[in-house]
């Protein structure tokens, strides 16, 4: 089996896991992962954060980019033809549909450094490997990145092994819906 199947299989496979999940138990997922990351130190001492407005089947981080965002500089991504700039959230009321059925905001791109990266992904493993949605949005912000990483799942969503290609890029941590987090 190619690289390129075993990812489309293991996409697959994480999309059947979602669905045996209640909704009740993917929020408290969501509310044990949210608050691991608001501990991390990682995330305490980030003064800009750049984070992702989540598809349903994602660590739901909508409310928590709304809390955070008055106390911190939060950025999502705008996507473009095959990469993404990091664009301020303002509120609700600043964000317009993007690619994909995701809501972006409509602001200016950001400049300056930016401190910490909180990447989501259909899985990751014990070295950090993340599996995308296969469109290399991440991998290609990634390659210039300097700041620091953390990859956002489900328990479910950790795996022994994730297949990988040379320009995939790792996360530097993982924090998930368990009690530890995730160092490589």
């Amino acid at each position: 089996m190619s690289l390129s199947e075993e990812k489309k299989a293991l996409r697959k496979e994480i999309t059947r896991r979602i669905g045996i999940y209640t909704e009740d138990e993917l929020k408290r997922g969501t509310e044990k992962a949210l608050q691991n990351l608001e501990q991390d130190t990682h995330f305490i001492e980030a003064e800009t954060v750049l984070m992702y407005w989540s598809l349903p089947d994602e660590i739901n981080t909508h409310h928590f980019i709304e809390k955070w965002h008055h106390s911190k500089t939060i950025l999502l991504p705008v996507i473009g033809t095959n990469k993404f700039e990091a664009h301020v959230f303002e509120g609700l009321k600043k964000m317009v549909d993007g690619p994909y059925n995701i809501l972006q905001p409509n602001t200016h791109k950001f400049e300056n450094k930016i401190d910490l990266a909180v990447i989501p992904g259909r899985a990751f493993d014990q070295k950090g490997h993340r599996l995308g949605r296969g469109k290399g949005f991440y991998d290609h912000f990634l390659q210039d990145f300097s700041g620091y990483t953390i990859g956002l799942c489900f328990n479910f969503q950790l795996q022994d092994y994730i297949p990988f290609e040379p320009f995939d890029i790792a996360v530097d941590k993982v924090i998930s819906s368990k009690v530890s987090t995730h160092l490589f």
